[in-house]
C-alpha cells in the first residue's frame, strides 16, 4: 500500500506538471482513498491540494466537494496538529479556486503563521505565492513584498516549480502596475527556468504573458510572434481553463491585427497597442475628447470649439488654454508610449486631431 501510495503521488505530481489534469486527478483520487485506508492525514492533504489544482483547470471542482467538506471537519478535529497549517491551506486553495479572494486569504495567513511555527517551508513558500495572487489586484505592494520573500525563500530550498510560477506572477503584478521593462525581465526569467526544469505546463501561460508584455511594450512584431507560439502550444486536448486562455488570444489577435485604438463605449475602456488597457470610467472628459477625434479622424478642432463641445463652456483664453494643455497631456500619457513623441493625439496650426492613418476599432 506505501508503494502505491507513494507511486501515485510521484504520477500526480508528474502529470500534473506535464498538464495532463485528468490524469493528475486520477492519481490524486488513489492517494486520498489509499491514505484514507491507513490513516495518513498527511498524504491525504497532498492528494487533496493536487485534485484541487487539476480539477480547477479542467472546470470540475464540484465534483470534488466532499473532499472540502471532509477538509473543514478535519479543520475541527486538528486544531492543534502540526497539520493544521496544511489543512488551512488547503481550504485557502479550495476557496481561490471558487473566486473567493478574501476568504482565501484568511485562510492563507492563519496557515502562514503555522506552517512558519512548525518550519514547513514548502507549504511557507507555497502560501506567499498564493497569498500575493489574492493581494495582486487591491495591493499590489503586498504582493510583490509577498513574491519576494518566496523568491528568496524558493531559491535557498531549490523550489524551482514555485520560483518559476512566482516570477510569472509578479510580471503580472509588474504589467498591471504599468512597468512593462520589469515585467519583460520576470517573464523571461519564468521561461528560462519553466524550460531547465520540463515545466510545460507553464510555457504557455508564460508567452500568453510575453505577448501581452510586448504589447504593452509597443513591440506589435514581438507580440504576435508570441501569441502565436502560444496559440500552437494550445492545440489538441486542453484543458478548461486553457479553452478560456485559448478563446481570449484569439479575440485578442483579431484586435490587435485590426486596429492601434479599441474603444469599448459600454464600459469606458480603450485598448492600444502601447499601453494595453486603460480604464477611463472615471475620466469621462478625456473619453469624451478622445471619441471626439476617433470619430472624427483627421479633422482639426480648435480650442474654442473643444471647450464649447466638450467642457460646454464659452471659451475664456485665460481660463481654458492650461486646462486643454493639461487635458491632452494627461491623455498623451495615458495612451501613447512616448508621450513627447505622440503618434495619437497630435496638434497643428490648426488644431488637434487623431491622424487618418491610426486605425481604430470599437468593441
Amino acid at each position: 500500500m506505501l508503494s502505491e501510495l507513494s507511486s501515485n503521488i510521484n504520477l500526480a505530481k508528474l502529470n500534473y506538471q506535464r498538464g495532463h489534469y485528468q490524469e493528475a486527478c486520477d492519481n490524486s483520487e488513489l492517494i486520498c482513498a489509499e491514505s484514507e485506508v491507513i490513516g495518513d492525514l498527511n498524504s491525504w492533504l497532498y492528494g487533496v491540494r493536487f485534485l484541487i489544482q487539476a480539477s480547477s483547470e479542467l472546470g470540475k471542482l464540484e465534483q470534488f466537494k466532499n473532499h472540502f467538506q471532509k477538509l473543514q471537519i478535519y479543520e475541527k478535529e486538528n486544531l492543534d496538529s502540526t497539520v493544521h497549517g496544511r489543512i488551512l491551506h488547503n481550504i485557502g486553495l479550495w476557496r481561490m479556486a471558487q473566486g473567493e479572494d478574501n476568504l482565501a486569504k484568511h485562510y492563507f495567513q492563519h496557515a502562514l503563521e503555522q506552517c512558519t511555527a512548525t518550519q514547513d517551508l514548502e507549504t511557507v513558500a507555497r502560501l506567499l505565492q498564493e497569498l500575493a495572487i489574492v493581494t495582486m489586484k487591491g495591493d499590489p505592494i503586498e504582493a510583490l513584498k509577498y513574491l519576494d520573500k518566496a523568491l528568496l525563500l524558493t531559491k535557498e530550498l531549490q523550489l524551482e516549480e514555485i520560483h518559476t510560477s512566482c516570477l510569472v506572477v509578479k510580471s503580472h503584478v509588474f504589467l498591471d502596475e504599468k512597468r512593462a521593462d520589469d515585467a519583460l525581465d520576470a517573464i523571461w526569467k519564468a521561461y528560462e527556468k519553466a524550460q531547465q526544469n520540463s515545466l510545460h505546463y507553464l510555457i504557455v501561460y508564460i508567452l500568453v504573458q510575453m505577448a501581452a508584455v510586448y504589447e504593452a511594450q509597443g513591440k506589435r512584431n514581438e507580440a504576435t510572434i508570441y501569441r502565436s507560439l502560444a496559440m500552437k502550444g494550445l492545440d489538441g486536448d486542453i484543458s478548461h481553463r486553457l479553452r478560456t486562455v485559448k478563446a481570449q488570444l484569439a479575440q485578442e489577435t483579431q484586435f490587435t491585427s485590426e486596429a492601434d485604438l479599441i474603444i469599448d463605449q459600454v464600459n469606458f475602456k480603450i485598448k492600444s497597442r502601447s499601453k494595453g488597457e486603460v480604464d477611463f470610467k472615471n475620466q469621462h472628459i478625456l473619453f469624451d475628447l478622445l471619441k471626439l477625434f476617433v470619430q472624427n479622424q483627421g479633422v482639426r478642432f480648435t480650442k474654442n470649439y473643444l471647450v464649447e463641445n466638450i467642457w460646454g463652456y464659452a471659451y475664456d483664453p485665460s481660463v481654458h488654454d492650461n486646462i486643454i494643455y493639461v487635458s491632452i497631456k494627461r491623455l498623451r500619457t495615458l495612451l501613447e508610449p512616448d508621450p513627447n513623441s505622440p503618434s495619437f493625439v497630435l496638434r497643428d496650426r490648426k488644431g488637434y486631431y487623431l491622424p487618418a492613418n491610426v486605425t481604430v476599432k470599437f468593441k
